[in-house]
Order: structure tokens, then C-alpha cells, then sequence
């Protein structure tokens, strides 16, 4: 990034696990703060990068317990559980001390562009694996497939973040 300058770095979201609940088997003791280190490290991250270039982070999508395989299937297989959607409100809830911390972290660093996929992969009540016209929008329960790739993009300003940076960038080389 020192050396090319790319007009833009999009950072892609995988920070809500800092923020989860340690596991029963784990001592809490034993584990650095997790949330402090996440704040700690996005935020140095960011700070090294636009020096050199405008950054955009994407909040983590949502995540799912079972593959899209699951309830694909022709054959359901006994004793399986396939879920192709969970609640909205349960996954904000879930979601809300990771979302305030890259909020604080933009408050440091105001020029850093948050994209948030949920309103593009979720209805008001559920998000799904699925739109209602039954394309999928991902390729295992925690990966976007190209659908929902271009439907996240499209949808949450991504897109058109990408071009407006880019457009920028155009007209300062002419």
C-alpha cells in the first residue's frame, strides 16, 4: 500500500468473535481483553493505511449455522436441522458491542467509510440464505456466494463507494 498508493483498501469485517462470550473450557484470566485488542489493532490498522490511501470496512455479514447444502437437498437426512434464516433483531442484539466499537474507531478516524451489509442481505425481521425469489446468496453458512456478492455490493454502497474513489482518482491522474 506504501508503494502503490491503490486509491482504495476495503477491509472486510470478521471482529464480532472479539466481542462473543468466551467458551465454558476457556479462563478468562488466561485470554488477553479481546475487545481492547480488536479496538487496539483496527484502529492502528487504519491509521497506518490512510496515510497512504482512503479505507472502507465492511462490517461482518451475517453468519449462519448450517451451509445453504443443507436445506438444498433433495433428501434430508434424519435427525439433520437446516435453518436458511435467523432473526434480525437477535443478530443486531448480538452484533451491537463489536458495530459501537468500529463507530468509535470511525470517531477517530473520520475519513474511514463503514459499509454495512445487513440492510442488503436482511428483511426487516430475518436474514436468509435465500431471497424470496429463492436465489442463494451464499456459498457456506459464513461466505457470500457471487448473488449475494453483487447483491451486498450493489445494495449497501460498496459499489458505489468503489466508483466514486475511483472516479477520483481519475480525474486527479488527467
Amino acid at each position: 500500500v506504501r508503494q502503490t498508493h491503490p486509491a482504495l483498501v476495503v477491509l472486510v469485517g470478521d471482529g464480532e468473535r472479539f466481542f462473543m462470550p468466551l467458551p465454558d473450557d476457556v479462563d478468562p484470566r488466561e485470554v488477553d481483553n479481546r475487545p481492547q485488542a480488536f479496538n487496539t489493532a483496527l484502529s492502528a490498522l487504519v491509521a497506518d493505511l490512510e496515510r497512504y490511501t482512503k479505507v472502507a470496512y465492511v462490517l461482518e455479514i451475517p453468519t449462519f449455522q448450517t451451509p445453504p447444502a443443507c436445506f438444498l437437498r433433495p433428501v434430508k437426512l434424519p435427525g439433520s436441522t437446516c435453518s436458511k434464516s435467523i432473526s434480525r433483531h437477535s443478530l443486531v442484539a448480538s452484533r451491537a458491542a463489536y458495530e459501537q466499537s468500529v463507530m468509535n474507531i470511525r470517531d477517530q478516524h473520520p475519513s474511514l467509510a463503514i459499509v454495512d451489509p445487513i440492510p442488503s442481505l436482511c428483511g426487516a425481521n430475518a436474514c436468509s440464505q435465500t431471497t424470496h425469489g429463492g436465489a442463494v446468496l451464499y456459498s457456506d453458512q459464513m461466505h457470500l456466494s457471487p448473488t449475494g456478492g453483487r447483491r451486498m455490493a450493489l445494495d449497501s454502497r460498496l459499489a458505489s463507494l468503489v466508483d466514486e474513489v475511483a472516479d477520483r482518482a481519475n480525474a486527479v491522474r488527467r
